[in-house]
C-alpha cells in the first residue's frame, strides 16, 4: 500500500492542535481570497523530520507562526 505525501502532511497537520487552531481562525474569518505561507507546512514537516532523525538542525525552537495573505478586490469592500 503506498501512502501520499499529501495524506501524510494532512495527518500531520490533523495532529497538531495550533496548526488546526490557525486553519479554524481563518475559516472563520470567511474571507473571499486567503491563503497561508508556505512556511506553515514546510516548518510542520521539518519538525516531523527532525523528531524522526531524518534531520539535523542547529535550531532549538522551530518556527510555528503563521503569515496569512489576504488581497482586497480593487472595488469592493469587505
Amino acid at each position: 500500500m503506498s501512502i501520499s505525501y499529501e495524506s501524510i502532511i494532512i495527518q500531520l497537520i490533523q495532529q497538531d492542535s495550533v496548526r488546526m487552531k490557525a486553519l479554524d481562525s481563518i475559516r472563520l474569518l470567511n474571507l473571499p481570497q486567503c491563503y497561508l505561507a508556505a512556511g506553515f507546512i514546510r516548518n510542520l514537516v521539518c519538525i516531523s523530520f527532525k523528531s524522526t532523525g531524518l534531520m539535523h538542525s542547529t535550531h532549538q525552537n522551530p518556527d510555528i507562526s503563521a503569515k496569512v495573505l489576504y488581497f482586497l478586490q480593487k472595488g469592493k469592500l469587505y
